[in-house]
């Protein structure tokens, strides 16, 4: 008898223990998760400030362009 409320009671330890192990595992996941999203974002602003850096030196190049050629047959 008492060697099953021992287990019992150590079951009851474990299955405490698991759930801490739970609860920390389910808050990584949501720190994990959280700077997922913040490091996609980041990545997100780097390709459209790359995008706009590369239009605006094309469009630069070809106002030179065209302005030159205005200047020469004007």
């Amino acid at each position: 008898m008492r060697n099953n409320v021992q287990k019992v009671m150590d079951r009851g330890e474990r299955l405490e223990d698991l759930q801490e192990a739970s609860d920390r595992l389910n808050m990584a996941g949501i720190e994990f998760r959280e700077a997922a999203k913040r490091a996609q974002r980041r990545a997100w602003l780097q390709n459209v400030k790359s995008r706009i850096i590369i239009i605006s030196i094309t469009v630069t190049i070809v106002l030179f362009i065209v302005v030159s050629i205005v200047v020469k047959y004007a």
